[in-house]
């Protein structure tokens, strides 16, 4: 029991005692990185659009599906995949990619992935501003359902910090995960709906639906995605998403106790 309480307190007060450092560096990461570009970052909010666009007509009529509910079920979606595959991506190689800075200054090693997943956060509050246009030429109408999202962005993310942390320090040690990631996330893409229909599924395969909710990413994007379109999502997926996020905060915290002060050795 102690030592449960240790993994837990020694992340969580590294988490808060870093706070400044990876926020205000995830907001200066998106800074620079767009800075002397006319349109910065809503050059992401252009991109996106561009290709929902081109991607939204087609697979309509692959799926046999009205534009009309399919554009914003697929907007939101893939809205919500790219950020969270390019977090995870991202992470796998942060501890490497910052190996100049961890050797040579006492700053928590927990700030570093933290900082990625704001930076893609303040990414995607530009690219969801493609859905108002979206829901307008969809003819969707905005419910106060879309509240109960928040919920559901929050579990996310905290979903997105504690695996990124995981994943990263794995990376650190064994060389051969990031591009495992990599593969798995293309994999995970046709897992996750996002260009399919979850309703589609359950009548067809009710068993092969039961196996695709093991995909995290599944619950995640039912929870936040359900209300942005005026439904309401079920508990089941509220649960499972919670329990994929205590999982995660779990793995992290006792990674984190256990292996954080290897990492220079592994970099």
């Amino acid at each position: 029991m102690i030592f449960i309480k240790n993994c837990f307190g020694n992340y969580i007060s590294d988490i808060f005692s870093t706070k400044e450092i990876w926020f205000y560096g995830g907001y200066q990461d998106v800074k620079q990185k767009y800075r002397r570009t006319r349109f910065g970052p809503f050059w992401n909010t252009i991109i996106v659009g561009i290709f929902l666009m081109g991607l939204g007509p087609v697979y309509s009529k692959i799926f046999g599906t009205d534009l009309e509910d399919f554009f914003p079920y697929l907007a939101v979606g893939f809205v919500i995949w790219i950020f969270f595959s390019t977090t995870l991506n991202e992470n796998c190689t942060i501890f490497q990619d910052s190996s100049g800075i961890i050797k040579q200054t006492n700053v928590s090693i927990v700030c570093y992935p933290t900082r990625i997943v704001i930076k893609n956060f303040f990414n995607f509050l530009h690219i969801i501003l493609i859905l108002p246009l979206i829901f307008l030429l969809s003819g969707k109408n905005i419910s106060f359902i879309m509240i109960l999202s928040l919920p559901g962005f929050i579990m996310l993310i905290a979903f997105l910090i504690f695996t990124s942390y995981s994943l990263a320090l794995l990376s650190s040690r064994f060389r051969d995960i990031p591009p495992l990631i990599s593969a798995c996330l293309q994999l995970l893409f046709f897992f996750t709906p996002i260009i399919w229909e979850e309703s589609k599924i359950s009548v067809s395969s009710p068993i092969l639906l039961s196996i695709l909710k093991v995909n995290p990413l599944f619950s995640l994007m039912e929870i936040i995605r359900s209300p942005i379109l005026g439904n309401l999502p079920s508990i089941n997926s509220y649960i499972l998403a919670f329990s994929f996020t205590v999982l995660s905060f779990l793995v992290c915290s006792i990674l984190h106790y256990n292996f954080s002060k290897r990492l220079s050795y592994w970099i």
